[in-house]
């Protein structure tokens, strides 16, 4: 008796994958299940349940052109361009006098446009270098963009900290400065902030305003406007009982007019180490920009060396523009570009009175500036 049992067990088991096997004739049965899932959906997550329904349908029926339909309608909303467009196109081909093909074939086109936009809007994210040579993480999520950084150096048109009998004293710590924007057509709106910035014994306030400004995807900037606080902050000399801050001043409410260059490119004219652009490279802290750079110092087998490239070295211009016209930021991004690219560098040779043309092969770029 128990031998049978077993043996029907095995049976059952056997047969339960065949039992719960779906066939053409239920495809129709999912594409009604996603049509119902679509009534009730709420959220993006309810309609992907709907276009898994639909998806089925067409599996177990390709020639369901309604299934094909009502997929490319749902991954439409869910942003799937790609995915959408060759659902359409299914459904074109298996329906192709139908009523709606010119409703359709428009619609494709629109997909095509959203598509374009929407690589274009990937496209921006990256880092990103401002004109006082601060790189910004730009992060894109349609049409909203984010520019942050956690290293801002203060200059001194930002805040001015002074000590006793000593005068002005450089401010080490940097600020976290962030830009949240929305962009319409090619304007931008949206609200930044600095976060809190101690100067010795005082402490700068944090501070946030309003923002507007213009993208250029085909200059590859961003100019943003708005007012920041410029503030003085005087430690207090004392024995005892100790050093304290006499008290943090509002100096003025300055118009900023920043400018942003990106994404960066991901090569530079390696082989050399220079000075000037320190505050461009996040290597030194308060260096700040001079509109003048040098090389100190020149790598062995590198396509600086080999284009002749030498420590004490001064660049004039890079690819023609002048080094004492560019800003820290311009500067940067004018030596990085493609890899396997060149640039031009017009360089003073140390001793020499005559500027010379050098073509130096970009490579890989440094790890602070990926």
């Amino acid at each position: 008796m128990r031998t049978k049992i077993w043996l029907l067990l095995t049976l059952l088991l056997v047969a339960l994958p065949v039992m719960a096997e779906e066939g053409p004739a239920d495809a129709r049965r999912h594409m009604i299940r996603g049509v119902a899932a679509i009534e009730m959906a709420k959220s993006n997550a309810e309609l992907a349940l709907a276009a898994d329904e639909f998806k089925r349908a067409t599996e177990l029926d390709p020639n369901l052109s309604a299934a094909w339909y009502n997929l490319g309608s749902v991954q439409s909303k869910l942003g799937q361009f790609d995915a959408a467009i060759l659902s359409y196109q299914r459904y074109l081909a298996r329906a192709p006098n139908a009523e709606d093909t010119q409703k359709v074939q428009d619609e494709i086109i629109k997909l095509e446009f959203r598509q374009e936009q929407a690589g274009k809007a990937t496209s921006r994210a990256g880092l990103w270098i401002a004109s006082d040579g601060t790189l910004f993480n730009m992060k894109v999520e349609g049409n909203r963009l984010t520019l942050s950084t956690e290293h801002h150096p203060i200059t001194d048109n930002e805040a001015v900290a002074t000590y006793t009998f000593v005068g002005t004293m450089p401010i080490l710590e940097q600020e976290q400065v962030s830009y949240q924007l929305e962009l319409t057509g090619n304007k931008l709106t949206g609200n930044w902030m600095h976060s809190a910035v101690k100067t010795d014994q005082c402490t700068i306030p944090e501070e946030r305003g309003d923002v507007k400004g213009e993208l250029n995807d085909a200059n590859q900037t961003i100019v943003l406007h708005y007012s920041r606080t410029s503030y003085r902050a005087p430690t207090i000399m004392a024995i005892f009982p100790g050093d304290y801050c006499g008290g943090i001043e509002a100096i003025e409410k300055r118009d900023i007019e920043m400018t942003f260059r990106g994404p960066l490119p991901q090569a530079w004219p390696m082989g050399f180490g220079f000075s000037g652009l320190q505050r461009s490279l996040d290597i030194f802290v308060k260096i700040g920009w001079f509109g003048r750079l040098k090389v100190d110092k020149v790598l062995p087998d590198t396509p600086a060396e080999a284009a002749g490239l030498r420590a004490e070295d001064e660049i004039l211009a890079i690819d023609g523009s002048e080094i004492k016209s560019l800003t820290a930021g311009e500067t940067a991004w004018r030596l990085l570009g493609h890899t396997g690219s060149e640039v031009s560098l017009t360089v003073l040779h140390s001793g020499s009175t005559e500027p010379v043309v050098l073509h130096v092969r970009r490579t890989e770029a440094p790890a602070n500036l990926r």
